[in-house]
């Protein structure tokens, strides 16, 4: 029975070193599309790991170089290439790999004599706590979109790695029979429990921030349809009372030789403050680019930035007039949040929307004075305080191009952030 357990805790060795890689590129790297060569790298690394396993419990200075040259050649064929960084990425991650293991058995070997023991349970422990790394780092990848988790459920989820490697290290204490097919069974079902119970937290922190994602968008729709609402109800005010105002204003000439000048002051500060409340800077004809572009100028207005907006469109377009409000309203959220905070920089913010060979063009440009941050795969992310709200803002952007067969392209140039949103019209 020995040999069929030993060749079920070397299956498992195999596959969660494979993990183990996967994890910590997918952490790290942008993915390429799948291909031969991608596909044979990782054939020949499960292979090595299935001759390293053969010869377990001998060290090998070759096993540690073939290691990484296929872990290279894996973040090659499967990855964006991004030069030395990959190179030196790989080389920490199989040096710490192989820190651990070494200091796993130099403590095992300290404290107990035999080392057909010490080799197969410090395998197993050594590999947990390598799990226990890699996953540390890929949490560590994601802060930025991870932030809004507690720190708490983290440490909460560290218990079963310490579970896992005192079970272990009990069996290995009471001197039962380590190398029973029930004993390389368990040690096989540690490892996996380990594996599965991380890879199902991710997909319900997935699930998770999908969920949250949903309901700031549902807000947004809401907000955005509340705001619409109310530039409608204006602006039927402001056309309903706007010829009344010829004949206010006769009676208030006729008054002006009158005494009663606090009258005709408070009646023509009234007038002002209708007019001010309607300000309009567009006027395009499309009701929600409208309502969106007149309410973020009031906003500008307020914060002292010049808002010029060149607009060019049908007063119908094939696209959800509510999944555009938000692409747009969230670019120039975008912009003025950025331009509010400029001391050195004009406050501008241009804005040109039209239609080029069947495609919605938008185009936000302003100054920045802050720091730009990027994901690794080349995504901005937010420098807001509530970066796990306005995050979603941006990806927001993106998910609605997307969905129109379009894209999102932002460009620096002299000190001036441009993003420009394409979507197809003529799929829709």
């Amino acid at each position: 029975m020995y040999n069929l357990g030993n060749l079920v805790l070397s299956f498992a060795m195999v596959l969660s070193a494979l993990w183990i890689v996967h994890k910590f590129l997918d952490a790290f790297l942008e993915k390429k599309q799948r291909n031969f060569w991608g596909i044979g790298a990782w054939i020949l690394f499960a292979a090595l790991q299935i001759i390293i396993e053969y010869y377990r419990g001998t060290a090998s200075i070759w096993k540690f170089v073939f290691n990484i040259m296929l872990v290279c050649l894996i973040s090659i064929c499967n990855y964006q290439w991004e030069g030395i960084e990959n190179i030196l990425m790989v080389l920490l991650f199989c040096v710490v790999w192989a820190l651990i293991e070494m200091i796993v058995f130099f403590g095992l070997q300290k404290i107990f004599d035999d080392e057909r023991q010490v080799a197969a349970v410090g395998v197993v422990i050594s590999i947990i706590l390598v799990i226990v790394c890699v996953y540390l780092f890929s949490v560590y990848s994601k802060r930025k979109e991870n932030e809004i988790i507690p720190t708490k459920y983290y440490i909460a989820l560290l218990f079963v790695p310490v579970g896992s490697i005192y079970i272990a290290h009990t069996m290995f204490n009471t001197g039962g029979d380590y190398n029973s097919f029930s004993s390389m069974v368990i040690f096989s079902i540690l490892l996996f429990l380990n594996i599965v119970i991380f890879e199902l937290y991710d997909k319900i922190m997935e699930s998770f921030l999908f969920e949250r994602e949903k309901a700031i968008y549902s807000q947004q729709l809401e907000m955005l349809s509340k705001n619409t609402e109310e530039q409608k109800k204006m602006m039927e005010v402001f056309y309903r009372e706007k010829h009344n105002w010829m004949n206010e204003l006769i009676v208030l000439k006729n008054s002006l030789g009158s005494s009663d000048e606090n009258m005709v002051s408070e009646e023509i500060d009234r007038i002002i403050h209708i007019c001010n409340a309607v300000d309009k800077i567009s006027d395009s004809g499309n009701s929600i680019i409208d309502a969106v572009l007149n309410a973020k100028y009031s906003m500008a207005k307020e914060l002292g930035i010049d808002f010029k907006v060149k607009v060019f469109v049908p007063e119908e377009l094939p696209i959800n007039q509510y999944e555009l409000g938000i692409a747009l309203g969230n670019a120039v959220d975008n912009a003025i949040d950025a331009v509010k905070g400029c001391k050195t920089h004009k406050k501008t913010i241009d804005v040109s929307i039209g239609i080029k060979k069947e495609m919605l063009v938008i185009t936000v440009k302003n100054p920045y004075e802050h720091a730009l941050l990027m994901d690794k795969k080349g995504n901005l992310l937010s420098t807001k305080d509530k970066s796990d709200r306005h995050g979603y803002g941006l990806s927001s952007i993106r998910k609605i191009a997307e969905k129109y067969g379009g894209e999102v392209i932002w460009d620096v140039k002299d000190e001036k952030f441009s993003v420009v949103i394409f979507m197809n019209l003529q799929e829709f």
